[in-house]
């Protein structure tokens, strides 16, 4: 084992070599190394993401702190990042900021998109051609969701629940509508 001086406190700590190489060494505990890891210019907020003290930056947030991974995509890009575009966490590890592990969103109906993606190769299916309705939790072909068309626009979009649940829902609603009181 070598010995080495703990970047927090000062004090002497004891680690293997290879241990080292890997970026072991650098605080001579773990209170020590919470405490280096979240200093004045580093923290991690209530939902796990990991927030630098910047200068400048048109996306700081109060305190003058911006979200590492931001930095961290800005830096791969060479430039701030669009208005609107958001970052994706790979493996869903907020603390996670390594270059293959984050994904650049142009808005967040792509990152939404990436999600949703995501929760159908979860539970087994295929995102090209499967769906998860909202209502039964089945996975199930996207031919067998009806299209229907958003407020928005007027774009035909595919519906969240399966022709047999939203068959169902109507029912459903028809029999509501006809007890109610006049």
């Amino acid at each position: 084992m070598v010995e080495f001086v703990c970047k927090q406190c000062g004090g002497i700590g004891k680690t293997w070599p290879a241990w080292i190489r890997r970026g072991a060494g650098i605080t001579c505990s773990p209170s020590c190394r919470v405490k280096y890891l979240t200093g004045n210019d580093r923290k991690i907020n209530g939902d796990g993401y990991v927030l630098l003290r910047v200068v400048d930056h048109p996306r700081m947030l109060p305190g003058r702190f911006v979200y590492e991974h931001t930095l961290v995509a800005e830096k791969a890009l060479g430039h701030f990042l669009p208005e609107g575009a958001e970052i994706h966490h790979h493996n869903r590890k907020r603390g996670d900021n390594r270059n293959r592990n984050l994904v650049v969103c142009q808005d967040v109906a792509y990152h939404r998109l990436i999600h949703a993606r995501m929760r159908v190769l979860a539970a087994g299916g295929n995102p090209n051609i499967h769906k998860i309705c909202w209502a039964c939790r089945a996975i199930k072909l996207q031919i067998d969701f009806s299209p229907t068309r958003r407020k928005k626009g007027g774009a035909l979009v595919i519906g969240a629940m399966c022709k047999s649940c939203a068959a169902q829902y109507q029912r459903d609603r028809r029999r509501t509508e006809c007890l109610l009181p006049q």
